[in-house]
Parts: structure tokens; sequence; C-alpha cells
């Protein structure tokens, strides 16, 4: 997988009124199609499938009602597949200025 993309409420700022009143949050993983394709995509659909799951314990509950975030698509797509343009209109997670101090060492979130 080489980028995560979120869609949020469809790029709108919404105010929330409450847990029942949810975030409508949609994901696109990217996989590289330069090296190993077929590897590379099928990795990327479980990733897809391991975060549906995760949604579904962490936000839907027993009524089978989401609550305060409620995930519309977890969709995969090759890096050939989504344009530029497309992607000026998502949020893409980017992890890379965070990193583990050493001094004084910080605690690790536990998952």
């Amino acid at each position: 997988m080489i980028a995560v993309f979120f869609d949020v409420d469809g790029g709108e700022d919404i105010q929330r009124n409450g847990p029942d009143d949810f975030y409508r949050l949609g994901i696109y993983l990217l996989y590289d199609t330069t090296q190993n394709e077929p590897e590379a995509e099928a990795a990327t659909r479980s990733a897809s499938d391991q975060i549906e799951e995760a949604f579904e314990k962490a936000f839907r509950s027993k009524d089978n009602s989401w609550r305060n975030i409620r995930l519309e698509y977890c969709d995969v797509m090759s890096d050939q597949a989504l344009s530029y343009g497309n992607s000026l209109h998502f949020k893409q997670w980017r992890l890379e200025h965070i990193s583990l101090e050493d001094d004084p060492p910080q605690a690790l979130l536990e998952g």
C-alpha cells in the first residue's frame, strides 16, 4: 500500500450534535502497480477487509446503528486509477512527521 486517502463528509464542514450524528467516512487504499501488482493488490484488499471489520467493531452498535463515525466505504485502487485531480478532493493520511523521541522516552499507544 502506497497511500491512504480519506473523504470525510464529502468535503463539507458539518457541525456535530452527539454520537448519533456521525462523521461519514470513505477510505481509498492505493497500491503500487510497478512491483508485483497481484500481490500488492491482494495485500491491500486484505487491509481493506481488516479496516472494515475494525470500524464495525468500534463504531457499530448491537442494534446495527453507527455511532461517532460511519464507514461508508474502504475501496482499493491502483496507483494508475486515481488521477491527480481526484486526489485533491481527499485528505491524505501522512505520518512521516511522527517518530519516537529518545529523550525522554515516549510511551507507545496500547492497541
